[in-house]
């Protein structure tokens, strides 16, 4: 399959609604669309919302039909899988 690495500099930086800025940890995550995108396994946002949409996006052999879905640096532990429809996979390994 093929292999894209993305660094911490792929995640965004947030603090959870309703916490302390100055206290609360932050939030490292990313949207799983931006993973698609990276991958090339979609051309634009707008094909991502499609495959999203018509239940052709999958995370790990799970279907995802969420746009706002995201990932955390935990989640990261092991390649991540993508699916776009039957045929186009790629794995995202953080670098």
């Amino acid at each position: 399959l093929p292999t894209f690495i993305i660094t911490i500099h792929d995640f965004t930086d947030e603090i959870p609604v309703g916490s302390d800025p100055e206290t609360a940890p932050s939030l490292r995550r990313v949207l799983v669309r931006n993973l698609f995108l990276k991958s090339k396994l979609v051309g634009s946002g707008k094909d991502a919302k499609r495959l999203f949409a018509e239940n052709g996006a999958k995370l790990n052999d799970i279907v995802v039909s969420n746009l706002s879905a995201y990932l955390t640096i935990d989640d990261f532990t092991h390649p991540v899988k993508l699916t776009a429809g039957k045929k186009r996979h790629a794995l995202i390994v953080l670098g």
